[in-house]
């Protein structure tokens, strides 16, 4: 029998897991001898064989518009004091100052709380949620790689670049983690190894809502919205119940999403191609009736 495998150290790697779901596909072909031999024969294509951009993995294509996100000086700052604040025109980020009592009391006090009240009936979601959130809504919107590629592509580029920038705020402000001024919060799992301000799920997540919205019939409007909107929350809040975040690094995953959105990624032709391709993948979810079947 194989080998048992060692639990998930939780998102050591910012909420991006193997693939927008999870390893799908990952299924060893063992082949020992030749499936043929003596075969020479070569098919003439009709047309020119080009690989089609939806056939890449999507966390691999988002690899590539990636580098097109790099090249646009995301990072250049107008105000900036290192492990305090950071300005750019759309963007103003300042972490809390855990030094003041008041302010220590609004950022800790709800964790105790969330410790005592929400996580004990919410563990099991916590733990799938620190690698695989992009199950969560792939589920939520009944999609798959292969009705709906280019919407994966989306959900990729938002963890990919996501996470990228999410480090680049974690690594300028160092803030602590909650465990590190209330050792006895006793978090449902490992602390991840690196800084808490903002919380990369609470980024990704705002950021794979701003995509997948774009895409849909009536953005905003839609009937589907309001329920992407309360997973995102759901997503991003979770990190806090886990004991892994301030409500702050969730708040500020959030506005450097929209950010990253309306000065960044909605101006990217290699984003907004995709997003127009994926528009018709969600052509038919049109229309809404309501009807009131329970609380």
């Amino acid at each position: 029998p194989p080998a048992p495998t060692a639990p998930s150290p939780g998102p050591l790697n910012g909420g991006l897991s193997v693939g927008s779901t999870g390893p799908v596909g990952a299924v060893p072909l063992p082949f020992g001898t030749y499936l043929a031999t003596g075969l020479g024969k070569y098919t003439i294509p009709r047309t020119p064989l080009a690989y089609k951009k939806t056939d890449w993995a999507p966390e691999l294509r988002a690899q590539v518009i990636l580098a097109d996100f790099c090249a646009r000086e995301w990072s250049k700052s107008t105000t900036a004091v290192r492990g305090k604040t950071w300005g750019a025109p759309g963007l103003s980020l300042v972490v809390p100052d855990f030094s003041d009592p008041l302010v220590a009391a609004v950022q800790l006090g709800p964790m105790v709380d969330n410790m005592i009240n929400e996580r004990p009936v919410s563990v099991a979601e916590l733990l799938a949620q620190a690698d695989y959130a992009g199950a969560y809504w792939a589920n939520l919107l009944a999609m798959n790689p292969a009705t709906k590629p280019n919407s994966f592509i989306l959900l990729s580029v938002a963890y990919t670049i996501g996470q990228m920038v999410g480090m680049y705020f974690k690594d300028f402000f160092g803030v602590a983690r909650p465990v590190h001024l209330i050792p006895t919060l006793v978090t449902s799992i490992p602390t991840p190894a690196h800084p808490s301000f903002p919380s990369n799920h609470s980024l990704q997540n705002h950021l794979v809502l701003q995509l997948l919205t774009a895409a849909m019939p009536d953005g905003e409007a839609g009937h589907l919205f309001p329920y992407m909107q309360l997973l995102t929350d759901r997503l991003a809040r979770n990190r806090e119940v886990a004991g892994v975040h301030f409500r702050a690094d969730t708040d500020a995953g959030r506005d450097i999403a929209a950010w990253l959105w309306t000065r960044h990624l909605s101006l990217m032709p290699a984003v907004t191609d995709v997003i127009n391709a994926a528009k018709s993948e969600w052509s038919d979810r049109v229309g809404v009736q309501e009807l009131n079947i329970g609380t």
